[in-house]
C-alpha cells in the first residue's frame, strides 16, 4: 500500500464530509506511519498512529473511525496472490516480486512469479524486464516518484487478459514501457500522464506489436507513443480493437496502425504512415487526415471505411475487400495518387452534394448520395457492377 493512495484518501474524505470533519482536525494534532513487513521493505496493511488533544473522546473515536475507512477501502484492494514488484529485477526472477498472502505483502518464494491469473503492480523507483514469455491479469505502473519502467529484453511476448494501467499525475515523475522488438497483447490500455513537463507516459515501440483488443485509452498531454527520446515509431504494428484516444503525442514514423475491432471505430486525428481498416462495422475519420498509405479490408473481407466527409492527404490505396465510403466535397473524394484496387470492392459517391470522380478503375461504383452532380474526372473504367 503506498503512501501516496492513503494521502489522497485522506483528502478526498475531508473535502466530502465537510465542517465536522474539519473541525476534528483543526482541534487534533495527528500523525500516522504505515509499518514496514519485516523481511521484505516494503509497507504492511498494518498502520501506526498518533493524535493528541483535549476534546472529548467521542471526537477521537469518530477520527479512529475515519482512519478505519481509510484503511478498510486500502485493504480490499488486494487480492490473495497478486503480485507487487520488491525490487528492479527480471519478470522470471521470484526475487523482484512481493506476493499478497491475504493479509500481508510478502516476499515471494522460489518458483512464485505472476501468472495470467496474477494481478500485478509495477512500484514507483522499479525497472522490470521481461527477459521470456510471461502473462498477467492485469498490469498497473503505480504513480511513479521515481520513474518506473517496463522493459522487453529482446522479441518476448506479454500477455496481460485485462487492464495495462499507469498512473502518472502532475505531482509524479515519468512511467516508461519499452516495448522495443517484443510483443504486448492486452485486454485494454489506460494510459494517463501530467500535463507539465517531466510528467510523462511513454509507449517506446521499434519493430515490435502491440495487440489491444479494447480500448486503447490515453490522458493527459504528456503521454508519448514513439521509440524513445521523442524519435518516431519504427516499423512496428499496432492493433486496435477499440476507441483510441486523441490528443497525445502520436509519432508515427514507419509504424502501421490497424482498427480491427468489431464495432464502429473513428480514427483519430494523427499524422499516420500505414493505416489499416480490418472491420465490418466500420472505421470513420474524424477530421482531415494526413495517411500515407490506407489498406482497406486485407485481412477481414468486407471491411467498411467512411471518410465521414473529411480530407485525406494521402499517396496509396490499397483496397483489398469491402466498401470505401466517401461523402468529401468537389475533388477531395477519393483521392489518392496511387490506385491498387482488387475485384469484388466497392466505391461509393454517398454526399447529398455535387462530388469529382476521379479517373481510376471501379469494379462497383455507387453514387448513393441524392442531389448536387456527380462528374467524371476523366476516364472511368466499370467493373462487373455499378449503380449510378
Amino acid at each position: 500500500m503506498e503512501r501516496n493512495y492513503i494521502y489522497k484518501l485522506i483528502i478526498n474524505l475531508i473535502q466530502k464530509s465537510g465542517k465536522n470533519l474539519l473541525g476534528l482536525f483543526s482541534r487534533y494534532s495527528f500523525s500516522f506511519q504505515l509499518r514496514k513487513d519485516e523481511g521484505t521493505n516494503t509497507d504492511s496493511n498494518k498502520v501506526d498512529l498518533s493524535f493528541c488533544g483535549n476534546k472529548s473522546f467521542g471526537l477521537v473515536r469518530v477520527f479512529l473511525v475515519f482512519v478505519g475507512m481509510v484503511w478498510g477501502v486500502g485493504a480490499i484492494s488486494q487480492t490473495t496472490g497478486d503480485f507487487q514488484s520488491r525490487a528492479t529485477g527480471n519478470w522470471s526472477n521470484y526475487t523482484t516480486w512481493n506476493r499478497y498472502n491475504g493479509s500481508a505483502w510478502v516476499a515471494a518464494t522460489s518458483l512464485q512469479v505472476p501468472t495470467s491469473s496474477n494481478a500485478v503492480t509495477i512500484q514507483s523507483g522499479h525497472t522490470i524486464t521481461i527477459d521470456a514469455t510471461a502473462s498477467c491479469a492485469s498490469l498497473t505502473m503505480s504513480t511513479p516518484s521515481t520513474t518506473n519502467k517496463l522493459v522487453f529484453g529482446g522479441a518476448f511476448t506479454l500477455t496481460v487478459s485485462g487492464a495495462f494501467t499507469t498512473n502518472v499525475s502532475t505531482g509524479s515523475t515519468s512511467s516508461t514501457i519499452d516495448l522495443l522488438t517484443g510483443r504486448l497483447d492486452v485486454g485494454s490500455f489506460s494510459l494517463t500522464s501530467g500535463s507539465s513537463f517531466s510528467k510523462f507516459t511513454y509507449l517506446n515501440i521499434t519493430t515490435g506489436t502491440v495487440n489491444c483488443t479494447g480500448n486503447f485509452t490515453c490522458s493527459g498531454s504528456q503521454t508519448v507513443i514513439g521509440s524513445g527520446s521523442g524519435s518516431n515509431l519504427g516499423s512496428c504494428f499496432i492493433n486496435i480493437g477499440g476507441a483510441f484516444s486523441s490528443g497525445i503525442t502520436f509519432n508515427a514514423g514507419t509504424s502501421t496502425v490497424n482498427f480491427n475491432g468489431t464495432s464502429s471505430q473513428t480514427i483519430p486525428l494523427y499524422t499516420y504512415n500505414i493505416v489499416k481498416v480490418n472491420n465490418t462495422a466500420g472505421v470513420s475519420l474524424s477530421g482531415n487526415t494526413t495517411i500515407s498509405n490506407l489498406k482497406i479490408g486485407d485481412v477481414t473481407a468486407n471491411s467498411i471505411f467512411n471518410d465521414a466527409g473529411f480530407t485525406i492527404t494521402g499517396t496509396t490505396l490499397d483496397f483489398t475487400s469491402g466498401t470505401y465510403n466517401t461523402t468529401a466535397t468537389t475533388t477531395n473524394a477519393y483521392k489518392w495518387t496511387t490506385y491498387n484496387v482488387s475485384s469484388g470492392t466497392t466505391v461509393d459517391f454517398a454526399l447529398n452534394g455535387s462530388q469529382t470522380i476521379p479517373s481510376t478503375t471501379y469494379f462497383n461504383l455507387k453514387t448513393s448520395g441524392g442531389g448536387g452532380t456527380k462528374t467524371a474526372g476523366g476516364n472511368i473504367t466499370l467493373g462487373a457492377t455499378s449503380t449510378l
